[in-house]
C-alpha cells in the first residue's frame, strides 16, 4: 500500500471516529436535559397538530399519559424552546405547561391538580388595611393592567435564553424603575453595593474592575427580630410564610416543608414555635 493510500485510510478513519464521537456526544447532551412537562389536554391537540410539521422539533413528542384533562409529555432541552414559542403563537401564554425532573413528580403533579375542588372555600378573610392599600388602588386599575398584560404578549417569547426574553425582563426592569422613581424606600445604598463588590471580588477577582452596569433597590420583609414568620395565624386556615429577608430564595425548600407538614398534620414542632407568627400579636 503507497503512503498517499495509508494516509487517505487513516483519514478516513479519524474522520469515521470523529462522526461516532460527535453522535454520541450528542445523543449524551440530549439524554440529560429530558425533562417531563404537563400540559392541559385541550392545548395537547395543537401541540399534536405542530409536531406534524417535518421540520418541527415536536415531531417525536412522546405522550406518557394523560390523566383527567392533564397530559404528561417527555421533552428535551430544544423541545422545551419550540413548544413555548408555541404555546405563545397559539394560547397568548409565556409558557403554559409545568415542567418536573422526573416522570413520577409530572404524575403525581397532574393526580393533585386533579384532585383539587375548584368551588371549595378555604379561607374567609377580611381586608382592614385600608389606609396602606388606597393610595395603591391608582397603580392597579384595570386599564393599567390590562396595557402591561397587552405590552408583556407582545414578546413572542421569554425564555431566558432567547434574545425576545432578555428584550422582556428589560422591559419589567424599566417598568419597575419608573415605579420606584421618588420613593424614599427604594434607594440604592452605594456602600451596600460596594461592600458587594468587595465580597464578590475575594472569590472572583475580576469583579473589582468590571464596570457597574445597573443597579436597583427594594423592600426586604424583614421581621423586628430577624427571624422569619412561619405558621399558623389568628385565621383560621390562613398559614404564613414570609419576613426570610434577603435568605427567602435560600429558605424556599424548607420553608415550604415546613408550611406543608403543618397544614397537612395540623402539627408544629418545638423548633418551628420558635417561627410562629402569633410571637408578635396573639391576634395577627
Amino acid at each position: 500500500m503507497s503512503l498517499r493510500t495509508r494516509a487517505l485510510v487513516v483519514a478516513a478513519v479519524l474522520t469515521g471516529a470523529l462522526v461516532t464521537v460527535i453522535a454520541v456526544s450528542t445523543d449524551s447532551r440530549a439524554g440529560r436535559s429530558e425533562l417531563w412537562v404537563t400540559v392541559d389536554k385541550a392545548e395537547l391537540a395543537h401541540i399534536v397538530a405542530a409536531s406534524a410539521n417535518g421540520d418541527s422539533l415536536l415531531k417525536n413528542v412522546e405522550v406518557r399519559a394523560v390523566r383527567s384533562n392533564i397530559a404528561i409529555l417527555r421533552l428535551n432541552d430544544l423541545q422545551m424552546e419550540e413548544l413555548s414559542r408555541a404555546m405563545h403563537d397559539k394560547f397568548h401564554k409565556c409558557s403554559g405547561y409545568i415542567a418536573f425532573q422526573t416522570e413520577d413528580e409530572a404524575l403525581r403533579s397532574a393526580d393533585e391538580t386533579a384532585s383539587v375542588d375548584p368551588q371549595q372555600q378555604l379561607v374567609s378573610y377580611t381586608i382592614d388595611n385600608q389606609a396602606t392599600v388606597t393610595p395603591m388602588l391608582a397603580l392597579t386599575s384595570e386599564p393599567q393592567n390590562r396595557q402591561v398584560i397587552i405590552d408583556l404578549a407582545a414578546f413572542p417569547n421569554r425564555r431566558h435564553n432567547q434574545q425576545s426574553g432578555l428584550d422582556s425582563a428589560n422591559w419589567i426592569y424599566n417598568k419597575w424603575t419608573a415605579l420606584a422613581a421618588g420613593r424614599s424606600d427604594t434607594t440604592v445604598d452605594r456602600d451596600a453595593i460596594a461592600a458587594l463588590r468587595s465580597r464578590a471580588a475575594q472569590i472572583v477577582p475580576a469583579v473589582a474592575d468590571a464596570p457597574e452596569v445597573s443597579s436597583w433597590a427594594g423592600v426586604r420583609p424583614g421581621t423586628p427580630d430577624d427571624a422569619p414568620m412561619i405558621g399558623p395565624t389568628g385565621l383560621a386556615g390562613v398559614h404564613a410564610a414570609l419576613g426570610c429577608y434577603r435568605n427567602g430564595i435560600l429558605f424556599t425548600p424548607a420553608v415550604a416543608d415546613l408550611v406543608a407538614s403543618q397544614m397537612l398534620d395540623g402539627k408544629v414542632s418545638a423548633e418551628a414555635r420558635a417561627f410562629a407568627p402569633l410571637r408578635f400579636d396573639k391576634n395577627l
